[in-house]
């Protein structure tokens, strides 16, 4: 793993994430501004995990991440 990359990922992961909660329809509506908190906090998670994750389950490991963060995030309605 390379900084390069892992900058990329979370660079990449930040901006798909705050446009998945942002355009996502259904409730609770989340504002562009309420995205970003946990854009940026779930990108810095899988990045971590990304880079400890070994013998290639990096594609397991970072998606059960986020997903956890995503279910346990308090987004408010």
């Amino acid at each position: 793993r390379t900084v390069e990359g892992s900058a990329g990922f979370w660079v990449a992961t930040t901006l798909t994430v705050w446009l998945a909660l942002w355009l996502t329809a259904g409730e609770p509506v989340i504002s562009p501004a309420a995205a970003i908190l946990p854009a940026i906090v779930i990108a810095t998670v899988t990045t971590l995990v990304e880079s400890v994750s070994v013998g290639g389950l990096d594609n397991l490991t970072v998606t059960a991440a986020a997903i956890v963060l995503v279910g346990l995030w308090p987004f408010a309605s």
